[in-house]
Parts: C-alpha cells; sequence; structure tokens
C-alpha cells in the first residue's frame, strides 16, 4: 500500500489494474494449457502411427550433438 500512496493515484485504479493483471494471467496460462495439451495430443498420435521416435534414439542423437560439441571446443 505504500507504494500506491507514493504514487499518488486512488487505491481503486491500482486494485483494478491488478485485477485486470491477475485475470490476464489466468486466461494466458489457460490458452498454454490447451496449446500444450494439442502438442501431446499430436505427439502421441504420430508415435501411434509409427512417425515419431523413441526416447532412446533421441538420446542418442542428442549425446552424439553433446559429444560433437565438447570435441569441438
Amino acid at each position: 500500500m505504500a507504494e500506491v500512496k507514493a504514487a499518488n493515484g486512488p487505491v481503486s485504479h491500482y486494485l483494478c489494474e491488478l485485477t485486470r493483471d491477475y485475470v490476464q494471467r489466468q486466461q494466458e496460462a489457460r490458452e498454454y494449457e490447451v496449446y500444450l495439451g494439442g502438442k501431446v495430443q499430436a505427439g502421441r498420435a504420430s508415435m501411434r502411427a509409427g512417425v515419431g521416435r523413441s526416447n532412446d534414439e533421441i538420446e542418442a542423437a542428442f549425446a552424439a550433438r553433446r559429444a560433437r560439441v565438447a570435441h569441438s571446443a
């Protein structure tokens, strides 16, 4: 509250801004959850269709990549 008083503005204005920011963050969080859920569903569908790569394949590819970077540094 000291910051509000120091800014010489009405408390109601700052409460309104805080509420608006909170609602916006909640909406963005929900939108991200929907987006992420879609990505997960798409990934699972591609794995079921035999299009994706297994975790072991990805780990091996990145281990090789890390080794190349370590040797070039």
